[in-house]
């Protein structure tokens, strides 16, 4: 899949405020470049918060920004 952390989390954080189920788009720093920050989405699953990110798993194969990469849970 084709993506960035930004652009899978704000549709992430779109498509479950539809269905009523609220969460937040949260930040850190990049373990990839320091000067961007990493976007993923938390949500509360019971007294448990949850993280759901988009990871890269190559980042030498970028264009402006977009990864091959995958879905991870946690942080």
């Amino acid at each position: 899949m084709r993506s960035n952390c930004l652009f899978f989390a704000t549709a992430l954080y779109i498509r479950r405020a539809r269905k009523g189920k609220w969460g937040y788009l949260a930040g850190r720093p990049s373990r990839n470049c320091r000067w961007l920050p990493h976007i993923l989405y938390q949500y509360w699953s019971g007294n448990r918060l949850r993280m759901v990110s988009f990871v890269p798993t190559d980042t030498s194969e970028r264009w402006f920004l977009v990864f091959n990469g995958r879905v991870k849970w946690g942080d």
